[in-house]
């Protein structure tokens, strides 16, 4: 864990703000910051999972956004209209590196996923459906159904930078080994579907506060966030950033 120190003397008219640049800010006014990741892995799920092979061609294609596509052809079984059920082909994407960037103690304030995607008819109403996995897959969230109203590609949002899919997340959550993406997609046809879905990219984004502490003391034992003087000795402290240079601005 890299620890970030600054030494502060500040004459407060209101309060101050302290901003870290290199994408991460941060101080007494805690400031949010949104940052996009995309993944680098997929699997298939391949029980109770329509037919067993989610985007079964080129599934990799979904890893960056351009014009090659991860495709699901004639998706899942008969009635596939529930997205949880075994009737609709699902596909885990995963390896965001969310750690990379995001710092261990922070609050998650919401998860953003985009699913750049194309089918080829509208008709029985064809969906995409997505829910996120904290533990490697073994519990899911309620999932996010949305309905294709294009054959063309086009980008459908789930969540949003205030949602946290009904849970509150630890940041360990998002490390690689637990975070999961799942697609799923069905539609309302009775019987047998012979809807194709074309993935071209499925980015998540999380917004979160960073943690930082301010105190009153050089040897940060006092927590402290209400300075009333003209002229007080602020100490700022941040925690779980990486290492790099980072300019301070108040």
């Amino acid at each position: 864990m890299r620890v970030v120190t600054v030494m502060l003397v500040a004459a407060l008219v209101g309060g101050f703000l302290l901003l870290f640049y290199q994408d991460y800010a941060s101080a007494a006014g805690n400031t949010q910051v949104t940052r996009q990741f995309s993944h680098t892995a997929d699997a298939a799920v391949t029980l109770d999972a329509g037919d067993n092979n989610g985007f079964e061609t080129t599934p990799g294609n979904a890893y960056a956004d351009d014009i090659n596509y991860a495709v699901d052809t004639d998706s899942g079984l008969v009635d596939n209209i529930d997205p949880t059920g075994i009737g609709t082909d699902k596909h885990n994407y995963y390896t965001y590196g969310l750690l990379d960037a995001i710092p261990s103690g922070s609050t998650i304030n919401g998860i953003t996923v985009r699913a750049d995607i194309a089918v080829d008819g509208t008709k029985d109403n064809p969906f995409t459906a997505i829910r996120l996995s904290w533990d490697g897959g073994t519990s899911w969230t309620a999932v996010k159904q949305l309905t294709l109203t294009a054959k063309a590609e086009t980008p459908y949002t789930y969540g949003s930078d205030t949602d946290t899919w009904g849970r509150t997340w630890q940041t360990s959550e998002l490390s690689d080994a637990n975070f999961r993406v799942q697609v799923i997609n069905g539609d309302t046809k009775v019987g047998k579907s012979d809807r194709d879905f074309s993935l071209d990219w499925i980015p998540g984004s999380i917004t979160f506060t960073a943690p930082w502490e301010s105190y009153s003391d050089s040897g940060h034992l006092i927590v402290e966030d209400n300075f009333t003087g003209s002229t007080n000795h602020v100490y700022m402290e941040g925690t779980g950033f990486p290492a790099d240079n980072y300019t301070v601005g108040y």
